[in-house]
């Protein structure tokens, strides 16, 4: 019995060490919440609505979304492959196929955040009783505008060999209150927080001078966070340096500043 345990195990542990030798490193998973310090306004009712449609129901800004104990929704961490050291497997850096939904619900854009890669494909989709547009502002693809009528939908793609350096709006000019983003890498290394304000991003290099950008759309310049009680310095365009240790590396609660969003 001794001896089928010791041969059992001894396996396990050469198929690990070929697995580690033909990834070539190994991963991290990224673990954080982010709260903010201090108050922020309750989200503004959307006035002036010019649609039949659309006025019947509620309509309440989704800029800023904030829960009871300060939870952040919606806020964005972007691993920077230009300004980190670690060094991507190029097989990860082949975007599978893939399309992501972007939904007109009730005239607001739902999710609020699309998180694509190079070469994927984005469609709109209107599930609404009244006609759409989307237009996406890109800075490296083509910018593109179009019409979504009410019921259909469109299909944009991406190129295969282009990134957005910073997220996308997408806007409907038809209802100006209507507006999402979408963050397009050629790397899978991106995450947004959920309701509760929790990102997480695995199968991350393990490494020093793992570099992040943060993003939200109610911040500008962040120079500075709390992470667990702790002052924290961000460099220029709100990026963060990380030393990613193999297995789970929980950053614990990262805090801005109220004066730091805005909601209007």
């Amino acid at each position: 019995m001794k001896s089928s345990v010791a041969i059992w195990f001894s396996c396990v542990l050469i198929v690990s060490c070929l697995c580690c030798v033909a990834t070539g490193q190994e991963t991290a998973t990224l673990r954080m919440k982010f709260a903010v310090d201090g108050s922020v306004p309750e989200p503004k009712s959307i006035s002036n609505v010019n649609d039949a449609y659309c006025a019947e129901n509620p309509l309440v800004s989704n800029k800023l979304l904030v829960g009871k104990q300060g939870e952040l929704q919606n806020f964005a961490v972007i691993l920077d492959e230009e300004k980190s050291k670690l060094k991507i497997p190029a097989e990860l850096l082949k975007a599978p196929a893939a399309t992501h939904v972007l939904d007109n619900v009730k005239c607001m854009f739902e999710p609020k955040i699309i998180v694509a890669r190079s070469g994927q494909t984005i469609s709109v989709k209107n599930s609404d009783n009244t006609g759409h547009n989307a237009n996406f502002n890109f800075l490296k693809n083509p910018p593109t505008n179009f019409l979504v009528p009410a019921g259909q939908s469109k299909d944009l793609s991406l190129k295969p060999d282009l990134v957005e350096p910073t997220a996308i709006p997408i806007e409907c000019n038809v209802h100006p209150w209507m507006k999402a983003f979408v963050i397009v890498k050629q790397h899978p290394f991106v995450g947004v927080s959920n309701a509760d304000g929790v990102v997480e991003i695995s199968n991350l290099p393990a490494g020093s001078g793992a570099v992040f950008r943060l993003w939200h759309e109610a911040a500008g310049a962040i120079d500075q966070v709390e992470v667990n009680g702790k002052s924290q310095k961000l460099s220029r365009g709100n990026r963060l340096e990380l030393e990613l240790k193999p297995g789970v590396n929980d950053l614990g609660v990262i805090k801005l500043n109220a004066k730091l969003l805005k909601a209007d």
